[in-house]
């Protein structure tokens, strides 16, 4: 089972859709009623993936606000808006990693795997 962090609260994965959408339903309530943008002790956390979404447009390009006071090397993933263009399923996605830990062909087979999950749909 894999654990999501959304707005730095642990969520566990199921591979069963309706659980998990039920899961995300609950923290999508939770999430409305933060003040603030929900930093906790799971922000500093090294082992985890930063993903965001802006869904309501095409993006082309991200830069994400840091703190250089603290070491970061957390890839950071944001999506953009989904739409279909005939019979192509798009969907814009912003990565910044540290090319330490991230390399371009690791990249390709994310973005490989990604699109073939959206052609599966």
């Amino acid at each position: 089972m894999q654990t999501i962090f959304t707005q730095c609260h642990l969520l566990n994965n199921s591979d069963n859709l309706l659980v998990f959408s039920k899961a995300m339903r609950l923290e999508e309530e939770r999430i409305k009623k933060i003040k603030g943008i929900g930093i906790s002790e799971n922000t500093m956390r090294k082992d985890v993936i930063h993903y965001s979404s802006v869904p309501w447009f095409k993006i082309t390009g991200l830069s994400h606000a840091r703190n250089y006071k603290f070491e970061d090397s957390v890839p950071k993933i944001t999506f953009g808006k989904f739409e279909l263009n005939g019979n192509k399923k798009i969907m814009n996605i912003s990565i910044n990693g540290h090319h330490g830990l991230l390399d371009g062909y690791h990249v390709g087979i994310y973005l490989k795997t990604f699109q073939d999950l959206l052609n599966s749909e």
